[in-house]
């Protein structure tokens, strides 16, 4: 296992899960405006789409079915506040479909 890799599986075990946010990303919207708030001290943030919804993300750019998929099992990686308020979220699906978790 290569260094980055044990990196990350250290850092997703010291975290903790600080709040979830169901939210409904429509037209490509900058998913800071659509939480609460990213904690301050953000050390990791998971996407995980709703059953049956299909979300698109990209960062530092709109979102469109054209930027990659948010995979139906989610995604987790390590992300500051300064990164997270640069992502943007985008579906088609109406009603409540991305729920964010925030780890710190």
């Amino acid at each position: 296992m290569g260094f980055a890799v044990q990196s990350e599986i250290a850092d997703a075990l010291n975290t903790v899960p600080a709040s979830l946010h169901s939210v409904t990303a429509a037209a490509s919207a900058v998913l800071s405006g659509l939480v609460t708030a990213f904690d301050a001290n953000l050390r990791r943030l998971t996407l995980i789409p709703r059953t049956g919804k299909t979300v698109y993300w990209n960062v530092a750019a709109a979102a469109s079915a054209n930027t990659p998929l948010v995979p139906a099992g989610g995604i987790s990686f390590a992300c500051t506040k300064a990164a997270a308020d640069t992502i943007y979220v985008y579906s088609a699906d109406a009603g409540p479909n991305l729920d964010v978790i925030q780890h710190v």
